[in-house]
Order: structure tokens, then C-alpha cells, then sequence
């Protein structure tokens, strides 16, 4: 989806128009040459000499900052020249890869703030006020949308007692005259009550809970133990490039460096497929692997253990509302993945569907705004790299000049996109392909970045025959990804207001 359009025959136009002032101050600057740098002295005295020298140095540092100014104005209108031309060859060369997108996007956004200093400052103003009326926008369609569940449903609680009360007063005769056998009847229950065999099951399920705990950090530090070598290997790699002046390449892999510590690999042995005519469906819940999938079990405990005692509780109000919170800390803690994808080998066309825990959305919603900022900074010291070694000293002050505000448009407004590979087994027959492979472009975004969809790019690795049209890219439905600020504010209560919404 495309949310910039940009006319190649404007920005020529305009750079035509540029030239010709420019060519209009040139002369102007040429006519006033004389005038103001050989003023004549009015006597022969010294106050007339020192007056007279003094109108002429402001007029050859006139003529000085005439220059400056002309090269600046030169080197503008060659920048939208090329803009121009470059923006011809992108749209007709049908665009690239995503991150190749957002990288030439950042590339060129710093190449324009060079040629104009200070242009990145308005950017980030226009950028942090549209993403702010976006999350303005979303969170005054839909306020507080958790504290208006918890709302309604005391309402319902109410009217259930409400109910409860004019039953009992309606039947009080009754409830009087059963009064005697109710008493015995709960005597009865109360002592046939099992008592060690509900402590016995309490403690059996804390002993499986603390050996669940114990066993997951376990893992979570041999798999970090295990990782650190080739965690060091990366970083080394990223250094190298950092000295190389590769600081894009470097940030990306100082990223995968990380994420690879934290995710191994995926579980994807639990995977459904189905098949009718050329078309393949794929159920797949993968799991994480490594210190961060452990660490999402051990969040795991706390909802386990409620719900453990939530349904050791009579059908009642207090039930309800235990269910509730119940449902709360696993809606927190659930790091459940799903994708369902659905495509037509004979024609290419399918759809992909993934679902994201909120964990793993606020994982990389605390991750985005810090790396995003980090390729930002990256990126401007490429630019101002490159304009050293061009020799265009005024476009590496520009580019100096425009790196923090680079750095915060980065932090609140952009995005940085990481590819994130799964291997699905199909356990097709041949010919049919014996994998489905899932690369998902997550993005870590700002701050204030507002609700989008991910990308994915579908291959059948392995296949006996090739297939035509893959691999391919498709937009990814089902969770969308945002910054910390929608997920706060917005995501997250709409999904605990579901997650406590009574059953209709």
C-alpha cells in the first residue's frame, strides 16, 4: 500500500523554475559586483579612507555569501533533478523488497534533508502529529474500553442479585417452610466434604507448577549459555561492518544477533493440512523456541494457577468474576502463534492469516522505538559519511545538522523490518512440496506508529517442481503490529474488555 504519491514531472518542473531564479539572482549578483566592492572614497582623510574600506570588505563578504548561496541553490536543483529521475526508475522498475523499500526510502529522506538543513525538523513535526491524531482518533471511537466492561458486567452482577432477591422474597414462604432440610442438607455435604483429598490436589498442583518453573529457567539458561558463541560471532560481524562504515548492515545484524539468542527456532510440529483440488490450507501453531518461548511459559504459571482455583469454585458471581481475571492474565500472558494459509498452486493465489500473542506484540513494540532509532542514526551517518567522500561538505552538515531529528522520527514515527523465518513440513506426497516456507517482514516500530499489517513472503522450499509465481509476497492478516503507544492505549484494553465480555 502505497500513502506517498509523488509526480516525477512536478519536481522537474520545479527544479526548472529553481534554475531560472537561480540564473535571475546570478545576474543580479554580477550587476551589484561593482557597486559594492569598489566604493570610491569621499575625501583623502583617514576617516573617509577607513569608512570607504569598510563598505568594501562587507561587500566582497557580500559577494562571498553570494557564492555560497549559488553553489547551495546549484546543488538543490541538481537534487531534485535526480529526485525526479529517480522516482521515474523506481515506478517503473515495479518497486523491491520491503526492507529495501524502507531502506532506500531512509536513504533517500536523508539525501533531501542534506541538500535542504533543517527539512527533517518539519518532517518529524508532521509525522508526530499525524500518528498522534491517528491514536486520538482510534482511542475517541472506542475509550476506555476496558473500565466500560468492567462496568457493564457489575451491572449484570447486580441485576442477577437483583433477580436473586425478588426470587427469594416472591418464595419466602417456601424458602421458610424448606428451611429445616436446607440446614441438613448443607450439614450433610459439609461433612462428607473431602478435605485431604482437596489439599492433596492444591499441593500436587503447586509441586507441578515450581517443577514447570524450575525446569523452563533451566532451559531459558542453557539455551542462552548455548547461544552465547554465536551471539559473539554476530556482534563481531556487526562490529566489523561499523568500521567499515556499513552502519545500516551493521544495526540489522546487531538485531538478528539478538533475536537469535533470544528465538532458536520454531516448533512447528503441530500443524494441520488439507487439500482440495490445487488448493493447500495450512494450520500451523508454531512455538518459540529458546529464552524468550521460556520465558513466555513461565508467565504462563500465573493464569494456570487462577484458573486452577477458579474451577474449584461453585457456579456463582464470585466465579464469574474470578473467570474474569482469570481470563485477563492469560489474555496477558498467552504467546500462542497462529497462521492459517490457504493457496491455489494452479493460480498463485491465496490469503495467510497470523495471530500473535500479546507478549510477542509487546515484545517487539518495547524493542521497536530503541532500534528503529538505532537504524536512523545509522542511516544518517552513511549520509554524512558519503557526502565527506563526495566532497559535498555542505550536504555533511546538513545531514549533521538533520541527524537528531532523524534519530526521534525514528524512535516515535518509523519502522525497521526484520525478516523472521518458518519452516512448516507439509508431509505431502510428491510432487507435491514437502515444505511451506513463511518468512514474516516484523517490523520494530516508534513509538506512536498507529495499527498496520505485516508482510510475508510464501515459498515452497525443496519442491520437486518449481512453482510458478512463488515465491511470492502477501500482506499478512489477523494481528496488526503498532508501537507502544496504540498497543497501551488502544490494543491491549480492547483485548482484555473481549477477554472479560460474558458469553452471549
Amino acid at each position: 500500500m502505497s500513502f506517498v504519491v509523488t509526480v516525477p514531472e512536478a519536481v522537474a518542473a520545479a527544479a526548472g523554475d529553481l534554475a531560472a531564479i537561480g540564473s535571475t539572482l546570478r545576474e543580479a549578483t554580477a550587476a551589484a559586483a561593482g557597486p559594492t566592492t569598489g566604493l570610491a572614497a569621499a575625501a583623502a582623510d583617514d576617516v573617509s579612507i577607513a569608512v570607504s574600506q569598510l563598505f568594501g570588505r562587507y561587500g566582497q563578504e557580500f559577494q562571498t555569501v553570494s557564492n555560497q548561496l549559488a553553489a547551495f541553490h546549484t546543488e538543490f536543483v541538481r537534487t531534485l533533478n535526480r529526485g525526479a529521475a529517480a522516482y521515474l526508475n523506481t515506478e517503473s522498475a515495479n518497486g523491491g523488497q520491503l526492507f529495501g523499500q524502507i531502506e532506500a526510502g531512509q536513504r533517500a529522506v536523508s539525501a533531501a534533508a542534506a541538500a535542504a538543513p533543517g527539512g527533517a525538523y518539519g518532517q518529524l513535526v508532521a509525522n508526530t502529529a499525524t500518528n498522534l491524531e491517528s491514536l486520538y482518533g482510534a482511542w475517541s471511537a472506542n475509550p476506555f474500553p476496558f473500565l466500560r466492561q468492567i462496568i457493564a458486567n457489575q451491572q449484570v452482577y447486580w441485576q442477577q442479585i437483583a433477580a436473586a432477591l425478588a426470587n427469594a422474597v416472591q418464595n419466602f414462604p417456601a424458602l421458610v417452610a424448606n428451611l429445616p432440610a436446607a440446614i441438613d442438607a448443607a450439614v450433610q455435604q459439609f461433612l462428607a466434604f473431602n478435605a485431604a483429598y482437596y489439599i492433596q490436589q492444591i499441593i500436587s498442583s503447586q509441586i507441578g507448577f515450581a517443577q514447570l518453573f524450575a525446569t523452563t529457567v533451566g532451559q531459558g539458561v542453557t539455551s542462552v549459555i548455548a547461544g552465547w558463541p554465536n551471539l559473539a560471532a554476530e556482534l563481531q560481524l556487526a562490529f566489523q561492518q561499523l568500521l567499515v562504515g556499513d552502519y545500516n548492515a551493521a544495526v540489522a545484524n546487531l538485531g538478528k544477533a539478538m533475536t537469535n539468542l533470544l528465538v532458536t527456532g520454531f516448533d512447528t510440529s503441530d500443524v494441520t493440512i488439507g487439500t482440495m483440488g490445487t488448493t493447500i490450507s495450512v494450520t500451523a501453531k508454531p512455538k518459540l523456541l529458546g529464552p524468550l518461548g521460556d520465558l513466555f511459559t513461565i508467565m504462563t504459571i500465573p493464569a494456570q494457577e487462577a484458573q486452577y482455583f477458579t474451577n474449584l469454585m461453585p457456579p456463582s458471581i464470585l466465579r464469574d468474576m474470578s473467570q474474569n481475571f482469570t481470563n485477563v492474565l492469560t489474555t496477558l500472558s498467552n504467546p500462542n502463534i497462529q497462521a492459517v494459509a490457504s493457496f491455489d498452486i494452479a493460480t498463485t493465489a491465496g490469503t495467510l492469516s497470523t495471530f500473535f500473542g500479546v507478549p510477542l506484540v509487546l515484545t517487539y513494540a518495547t524493542l521497536g522505538a530503541p532500534f528503529a532509532s538505532l537504524n536512523a542514526i545509522a542511516t544518517s551517518a552513511e549520509t554524512i559519511e558519503q557526502a565527506l567522500l563526495a566532497g559535498n561538505y555542505l550536504g555533511a552538515v546538513g545531514a549533521l545538522i538533520d541527524a537528531p531529528a532523524h534519530a526521534l522520527d525514528g524512535f516515535l514515527n518509523s519502522a525497521t523490518v526484520l525478516d523472521t523465518p518458518i519452516l512448516v513440513p507439509t508431509g505431502l506426497p510428491s510432487p507435491l512440496p514437502p515444505t511451506v516456507g513463511i518468512t514474516l517482514h516484523l517490523p520494530f516500530d516508534g513509538i506512536l506508529v498507529p495499527p498496520h499489517p505485516v508482510t510475508a513472503t510464501i515459498s515452497f522450499p525443496g519442491a520437486p517442481v518449481p512453482i510458478p509465481g512463488f515465491p511470492t509476497t502477501v500482506t499478512v492478516f489477523g494481528t496488526p503490529f503498532m508501537g507502544m503507544a496504540p498497543l497501551l492505549i488502544n490494543y491491549i484494553p480492547q483485548q482484555l474488555a473481549l477477554a472479560i465480555k460474558p458469553a452471549a
